[in-house]
């Protein structure tokens, strides 16, 4: 996919990424979707390494979200070396889900990915283990909420909700790593647990993230990435002048902003 889709208000983006990374202590994404496009068919990839997405069948934007149907929609981002990761990575992402019960995926790949299971949180490393977590009532139905997984050189799953560890669930195997499309809304080229709601940001990082880390992640949420804000657009401004020099009115335009 060419690199010259980015929309140009995201000038200097990847490089404004990389350095609220880099300053804050935090390894680099290898995958970095903020979801800010609202409109046409592509995610972009802030990371670097250039794995935006396509819209698949049905899925469509909600504000500075992409929305799946829990059917058959999801965003399809290749396949690439860099999601073959056998253990020691870590998935971040905020989500809003429509329902309270069922197994729906968030992102990952066929080897791997990350999701609910009615309220708890669900690792998979597919055709080897689902962790699920003991805690339950880890999100409600239509509410946004903010988790990370964190697989560790021990094959064990660490989660994190809205800036507090939940709990570490073990195992002695690690994923396959023969299949590596990564998608968000499903898990990669499965065609199985579709998201049911709201995505609003996915990263992946090829580290261990400590817990200061993550929490960092989960209490500055969008980052890099400054919210849409209402901006004085001074030339509309000034043809609204009333005439005779009276004093103009500025006039609110709503623009994408960039990034900080």
């Amino acid at each position: 996919m060419s690199k010259n889709l980015k929309p140009k208000m995201w000038g200097g983006a990847r490089a404004r990424v990389a350095e609220y990374h880099k300053s804050n202590g935090l390894p680099q994404p290898i995958l970095y979707l903020p979801m800010w496009e609202r409109s046409g068919e592509t995610v972009y990839d802030l990371s670097g390494g250039a794995h935006h997405g396509a819209f698949t069948n049905e899925t469509f934007w909600t504000g500075d979200a992409i929305e799946g149907d829990g059917s058959n929609d999801y965003i399809d981002c290749g396949g690439h070396s860099d999601f073959v990761m056998a253990d020691s990575f870590t998935l971040h992402c905020i989500a809003l889900r429509h329902s309270a019960t069922g197994t729906d995926r968030m992102a990952g790949t066929g080897d791997w990915s990350f999701g609910t299971n009615d309220t708890k949180l669900r690792f998979t490393t597919h055709r080897v283990k689902d962790y699920d977590t003991v805690t339950s009532g880890l999100y409600s139905a239509d509410k946004q909420f903010i988790a990370s997984v964190v697989l560790d050189a021990a094959d064990d799953a660490s989660f994190y909700v809205d800036g507090s560890f939940v709990e570490t669930v073990s195992h002695t195997n690690g994923p396959y790593t023969d299949e590596n499309e990564f998608a968000v809304c499903r898990p990669g080229n499965r065609s199985q647990e579709y998201w049911y709601g709201l995505i609003y940001l996915v990263s992946v990082y090829n580290k261990i993230l400590s817990f200061s880390q993550i929490k960092l992640l989960h209490e500055e949420p969008y980052g890099p990435v400054r919210p849409r804000m209402l901006f004085w657009d001074m030339a509309a401004a000034a043809k609204s002048a009333a005439p005779g020099g009276g004093v103009s009115i500025p006039i609110a335009r709503s623009y994408y902003s960039e990034l900080v």
